[in-house]
């Protein structure tokens, strides 16, 4: 297996994006990207408006993928739950 991910359903309108995680053997040959857009795609058709995601910026690459994909930083502080995510992005579908 390359990698995983999935989309949990906050609400009628909305999916948060999760898990998302490629194996290092894998990583850097675009299987993240292509995970990431299917997911997207099925929140599409699913007729969501919105996809969101937890994550930390120290994960650069991860980050810039997002950034690169459309998704917009709407949080920078640490996260009141996670103790790991210090930025929640969003992509407007």
């Amino acid at each position: 297996m390359a990698g995983v991910c999935a989309l949990f359903r906050d609400s009628p309108q909305r999916m948060q994006l999760a898990r998302m995680a490629v194996d290092p053997a894998f990583q850097g040959k675009g299987f993240g990207w292509q995970l990431m857009e299917f997911a997207l795609n099925y929140a599409k058709d699913a007729g969501v408006q919105s996809v969101y995601l937890l994550s930390n910026t120290c994960l650069n690459a991860a980050i810039s993928m997002y950034e690169k994909a459309g998704f917009q930083a709407i949080s920078r502080d640490q996260h009141p739950i996670y103790a790991r995510c210090n930025i929640v992005m969003e992509k407007r579908l």
